[in-house]
């Protein structure tokens, strides 16, 4: 749960900061754009110095600037595959925790219900209401009260 919070966060925060620069994004791609065509490559560079975003695209920037400053423009393509593969590793953490939580959450449901369909079984209704009971305080805590 806690880890869901963080990522929540981390959603919000990434979600604010990709929607306040956009402009200035584009401005400086289209500057770097302009001076690669150019090949003034140390312009380009000076250009993606300029580059105020989140971590992971000002990083990707000072590296392709770094590329660009010795111009090894060609090396570009290899840059931005390993970024790609950066971001893929940074979301497999988010992608287990969404495929496993909800996992748990079923079975905490599903394991208080099976001496409820015991006591079912046995005829026992007081057993079968008190593991009913348990199995939706677990899968509902939030909106029962605590008793």
């Amino acid at each position: 749960m806690v880890s869901s919070l963080a990522l929540i966060g981390e959603f919000i925060s990434e979600y604010s900061k990709r929607h306040r620069n956009v402009t200035q994004l584009e401005d400086v791609g289209k500057r770097v754009q302009d001076s690669v065509k150019s090949s003034d490559f140390d312009s380009a560079a000076s250009h993606l110095g300029e580059l105020k975003q989140d971590f992971l695209v000002m990083a990707f920037a000072r590296d392709a600037a770094n590329h660009l400053g010795s111009s090894a423009a060609t090396s570009i393509d290899w840059l931005s595959e390993e970024y790609e593969v950066r971001m893929t590793k940074n979301l497999e953490y988010t992608k287990i925790l969404s495929t496993v939580a909800p996992m748990i959450g079923l079975m905490g449901t599903l394991i208080p219900l099976g001496p409820a369909l015991i006591g079912l079984a046995e005829g026992n209704i007081l057993q079968l209401a008190h593991n009913l009971m348990v199995a939706l305080r677990q899968r509902y805590s939030v909106c029962l009260p605590v008793s």
